[in-house]
């Protein structure tokens, strides 16, 4: 791939959005509406940010082709043998295509969960508690 990530600016919400329901949703709210260049790739947007579920925060993306995926935000555990896409800071996105870590990631795809990933990365801010690991999270699954 090698592709070198680059933000267009973002854009805010629409006026009139419904305030968030949560520490852990607003954490990633404002980034709904967000638009993200990917070099030789094009636009890919944050559709929604939905409520943390199980440990993590669900986003839709669209990706240039409009066609839309959906991205998983949980806490970063560089331990995990399933690491995540992209950068990582203190979150990781896991892109959410029912596969168990070996199902090869469709590139478009990958490109805008390493976007998504490299704007987190820029905003350090500590991820909120209700955010699990992977490994947390799929504790819960088989508990």
């Amino acid at each position: 791939m090698g592709a070198v990530l680059t933000r267009l600016p973002i854009r805010p919400r629409a006026s009139g959005s419904s305030e968030s329901s949560g520490t852990a949703r607003h954490y990633l709210d404002d980034l709904t509406g967000a638009e993200l260049g990917v070099p030789g790739e094009g636009t890919y947007a944050i559709v929604s940010v939905g409520a943390l579920e199980r440990g993590g925060v669900p986003v839709v993306m669209a990706a240039p082709s409009g066609a839309t995926f959906r991205l998983d935000v949980l806490r970063a555990d560089p331990s995990e043998p399933h690491t995540g896409i992209g950068i990582r800071s203190q979150v990781a996105v896991y892109l959410r295509n029912g596969g168990d870590g070996a199902t090869p990631t469709d590139e478009a795809r990958g490109l805008g969960a390493m976007a998504l990933a490299s704007i987190l990365a820029e905003h350090e801010d500590a991820p909120p508690a209700g955010l699990l690991t992977l490994g947390e999270r799929t504790a819960l699954d088989v508990a």
